[in-house]
This record gives structure tokens, sequence and C-alpha cells, in this order.
């Protein structure tokens, strides 16, 4: 079989039978040869044995290396007389077809790359069931360099603002990789994670090359202050460094602008039912957080009953004001209402209107 030594040994033998013959036409023939004209002799005959190059096309995600032989040779299109040696732990180097010239005596192989990391590759030559053939010998064990696989570190370095800030009705989010990607411009490969009310979409995403930096354009519509976050997915063609995917990763949680006004979400007892005459107690419960719902002067009792609003406690934690009140009055009805102005949530909503009615017995 013919392997990296045997090319060697022709390498020598070649070498050795021209040295004889310089030396011959030196004695027979008084040809000058110089140290220089033994150099370059033995550069070119160096060079014999099978001469490797590979590119690689990150456009299509492919490498193409290339074999030329020095002599012709059978069987170079066979692929199982190549064997792909990867070095690195995630990630596949596959040989996806082989073509032989024989006018050029080059076979041409072509590798697929799929989530490698950087990591090298070579080829070697072996002997399969129909091997690659030089004259009457076998081509074995003959290995080409090592060449790095594309891929690797590319990762996700930052997101734009810091957990807990606040978006804005119409807001840039930006996404820094460490590396330049491809496709990071499609919205996509984004995921939007929100469970608040209204809605939240992108409208558009760039990618400028330079600073490796994609933006996203953020519209919140009628939401809420509800947290927000995003992923990189896999929208179909998804963000990629030559054959390595970034299809995960979530930005930190922010929140969204909160445009709902608050409302008040129950009465206890309903309005409309009979409460005690004397002292009693009313709740109030909004649907979120306000500031002056525990200020008596935000609240204001009339009808037919004789009384007023003695006490008033808010639970921030249930959203509950708890009125006491003392109304007196036979069949007297008692209004309980809202000074809805001064009752605002975080965002500055004001409290939509809301009063209530209920009787004596």
């Amino acid at each position: 079989m013919l392997n990296d030594r045997f090319f060697m040994d022709i390498l020598r033998k070649r070498l050795h039978n021209k040295i004889y013959v310089l030396l011959a036409l030196i004695v027979v023939m008084n040809v000058s040869c110089d140290d220089a004209d033994l150099f370059s002799f033995a550069k070119e005959m160096s060079a014999y044995g099978v001469k490797w190059s590979y590119e690689y096309d990150e456009a299509i995600g492919t490498g193409t290396m290339t074999a030329k032989f020095p002599e012709s040779v059978t069987n170079a299109e066979v692929a199982d007389n190549y064997s792909v040696n990867y070095s690195g732990t995630t990630g596949t180097v596959t040989l996806s077809s082989v073509a032989y010239d024989s006018a050029t005596l080059t076979a041409t192989l072509t590798l697929a790359f799929s989530g490698t990391d950087g990591s090298m590759f070579w080829i070697k030559i072996i002997s399969s069931a129909t091997p690659i053939t030089m004259g009457t010998s076998t081509l074995d064990k003959i290995t080409s360099p090592s060449y790095s696989t594309p891929g690797g570190s590319v990762s996700v370095t930052g997101w734009s603002s810091g957990s807990g800030s606040t978006l804005n009705a119409s807001t840039y989010i930006d996404i820094t990789f460490s590396a330049d990607v491809s496709n990071a411009d499609n919205i996509n490969n984004y995921q939007i994670n929100y469970g608040g009310a209204g809605s939240i979409y992108i409208n558009s995403a760039s990618y400028d090359s330079g600073s490796h930096t994609a933006t996203l354009t953020v519209i919140c519509s009628y939401t809420d202050g509800s947290t927000v976050s995003f992923s990189i997915i896999d929208g179909g063609t998804p963000i990629s460094s030559g054959s390595y995917a970034i299809n995960s990763g979530t930005s930190p949680s922010y929140y969204t602008p909160d445009t709902v006004n608050p409302q008040i979400s129950s009465w206890s007892p309903t309005s409309g039912s009979t409460i005690s005459s004397g002292s009693s107690t009313i709740q109030i419960t909004y649907t979120e957080n306000v500031t002056g719902a525990g200020l008596i002067t935000n609240f204001t009792m009339s009808g037919t009953a004789t009384g007023s609003i003695t006490g008033i406690t808010y639970d921030s934690g249930t959203y509950t004001t708890t009125l006491t009140i003392n109304a007196t009055g036979t069949a007297a009805t008692v209004n309980i209402t809202v000074v809805s102005a001064n009752i605002t949530d975080s965002g500055g909503n004001v409290l939509s209107t809301a009063a209530a009615t209920f009787y004596l017995p």
C-alpha cells in the first residue's frame, strides 16, 4: 500500500538518481551545476505526493477540499476511500460528495458542517473494498493538513437596558453578538414572552455588522405594566455564524408601559345590598395597586341616610380599601362615591369613575 512513507521513498530515490545524472553531466560534458540548481530540484521533489487544498464558502456553509495526486490513480471518486476526522466536541463534519478529474489528477471533496465549534478537522485516505490505486500499488494512510471548522464561540454578549427597566410605547431593544452573524435582522428569529394586557409586537429588525448588533423595534399597545422578555429562537433561517446556529438566549425582564386605567373589581357587599343601620364596613377592591385609596377625603357619602365615613384603611397587598361608615335612617339610601381623579396607579393612570348604592332596613 502507498502511504506518506512510500512517497518519501520515491522522493529519496528520484533525488539520488538526479544527483547521479548531474554528476555524470559535469564529468562528461563539463556542465556547471551550482548549489542553487540542486536546491531548486530538491524543493521541486519535496512536493511529490498528494497536494491538499481547502476553502470554506460561508454563504452556503460548505467546504471544498482538493487532493491532487502525483500520477494517474483509480477509484479516487469513491467516498469510502476517505475518512473525516474532527477533534471538536460539538457538531459534525461529513463528506457530502467526491468527484475525480483524471485530466488534472484531482479529487474534489465536498464537506458539510453542522454546529461545529471551530475545532480542527482533517481527511485521511484509507483503503476500502475498492481502494485508490496508483499503478499496481494501493494508497492508504495518507493524511491531509488540519483545518479549522466554522463556528465556535459566537454568543450573545448583551441586551440593551437592564433588568427591571420600563419600555416605552415604541422602544429599541439591542442584542450584541460576540462576532459577525447572519439573519439577525429576521424578526422570525425572536420570540416575545408576555402574558399581560394589551399587545406587544416586533415591528422591525436591523443588523449592524460593524458592531455585531441587532436592533429590534418593539411596539407596546394598551399594556398594563406587566413584565416582558425576548428570546432568540430558530425561525426557519436561524441566526448563525457559518454553520454555527444561535437559537437560544433570553433577555432580562422589562416592564411594559402602564397605559391601562385601574378599575374597581368588586364591592363588598355588592352595590344594591342592604347594610346594617349604625356602624358597618364596605370594602372596595381594585384591579391593581393604587395610590390615594387610603385617604378618607377621596371618598364621599351621600343619600337619604344620616351619617358619615368614620374610618379607612388600605391594603396594598390585596389592593383593597376598607371603609367604616355610620349611617342611620329607616329605608334610607347610602351612596358611596370614589373621587376617581385622586386615585392613580404607578403609571399615573386615573381610576375609572366608580360609585355604589346601599340600603338601610
